[in-house]
């Protein structure tokens, strides 16, 4: 019979996939995960949470976030506020994809925001994995949401309230959806960011 992994996060039972909203507070660090919690196959999806102060050894705290009347929850990703709260911006994938939020003010419990879907579907079946980030150029937040053959652009000031602002579109088309877009800075050779 095998055994737990020693060095990585398995759930206590369930399903896992996708690990989501991956975060480094003051508090140590946070793992979010795709996870079916009634059985050892993919199925309705919620979001299991954990903390560790090493990245080794894991502590599961429970559900963060559970399907409700929008959907299943699918990937996304968390970001702290400047007031000390934390957001998770996640898929709810339900008669089709939607981006929303939950915030929480101690890390632990998350409440859905009353407004979700805080970006609704444009009228494509693969519109998932927001990657949300501070925004040093606009200021705010942006987030990059993979968006069936390419990747969209949103801008927000407070991540309730989001405009597109571009799109990301490769030359040529490379025969699949995007899926789990990020968005980071580079530097270059000459020194220069990207």
């Amino acid at each position: 019979m095998f055994g737990r992994p020693k060095l990585h996060f398995t759930p206590r039972h369930g399903w896992i996939n996708d690990p989501n909203g991956l975060i480094q507070t003051k508090e140590g660090f946070h793992l979010f995960a795709q996870h079916n919690p009634d059985d050892v196959v993919w199925g309705p999806m919620h979001w299991l949470h954990a903390v560790s102060d090493d990245m080794l050894h894991w502590r599961e705290l429970g559900i963060a976030l559970a399907p409700d009347a929008l959907g299943t929850m699918f990937s996304g990703s968390a970001v702290q506020t400047g007031d000390g709260r934390m957001a998770l911006m996640y898929t709810a994938h339900g008669d089709c994809e939607r981006q929303c939020v939950a915030f929480s003010d101690d890390g632990r419990h998350f409440e859905k925001f009353d407004g979700n879907p805080v970006i609704d579907n444009p009228g494509i079946p693969d519109f998932r994995d927001p990657k949300v980030f501070p925004n040093p150029v606009l200021g705010g937040w942006s987030v990059v949401v993979a968006a069936g053959d390419h990747a969209d652009f949103y801008h927000s000031e407070n991540l309730t309230k989001w405009e597109k602002t571009g799109e990301f579109r490769p030359e040529q088309w490379l025969g699949d959806i995007f899926e789990c877009t990020d968005c980071f800075k580079l530097s270059s050779d000459d020194g220069h960011s990207k």
